[in-house]
């Protein structure tokens, strides 16, 4: 393979966050490398470079990379630096903090989304229903035994037929409308 060390690759474009161009960002970066194996030989060199050439609203990312690098390996003294990620790990980062995502793992972010809302949301609901019964009657609710589901679940009680299930049954459905 010959070496292009004459600077005739263009410099790749500065990248600002925009996700529909992360790829590409990524190809003139490639391209960039390829053609300049004397200047950037190594991993470091590889981010390094790659970092410079990131602004405006992506610079979150420049700033967590660096951050990270200047984090001390261990809490012991005199511990060196972690430094900066392997080109390998940068690149696997950037991908996964500016890829573009596909159209159906759009729609299954949105559908949890809606989801978590419509949960939140009948708590709401719940809490502001609790603010309005007394708290007597929460107090009684609260202490009730809880109502049979099915026959099977009953018989594991107490309970040594269907006649006493539905005695228990009808307890507290008519301790219920004591209120």
């Amino acid at each position: 393979m010959l070496d292009n060390n004459s600077g005739a690759v263009n410099k790749p474009n500065q990248f600002e966050g925009d996700k529909g161009k992360s790829k590409e960002f990524l190809d003139e970066l490639y391209l960039y490398f390829a053609g300049n194996t004397k200047k950037i030989q190594t991993d470091k060199d590889k981010v390094q470079c790659t970092l410079s050439y990131i602004k405006g609203p992506a610079q979150f990312f420049v700033h967590t990379i660096i951050t990270d690098a200047e984090e001390p390996i261990s809490d012991s003294k005199d511990t060196p630096l972690k430094g900066l990620p392997s080109w390998a790990n940068f690149r696997k980062s950037f991908i996964q903090t500016f890829r573009v995502e596909d159209d159906t793992q759009v729609a299954l972010n949105e559908i949890s989304k809606r989801t978590w809302a419509s949960r939140l949301n009948k708590l709401g609901q719940i809490r502001e229903l609790q603010c309005l019964i007394p708290p007597a009657l929460l107090i009684k609710i609260a202490t009730q035994p809880p109502l049979p589901v099915t026959v099977e679940k009953d018989k594991t009680k107490d309970s040594s037929n269907e006649e006493g299930i539905a005695e228990e049954y009808i307890q507290a459905i008519s301790s219920e409308k004591d209120f």
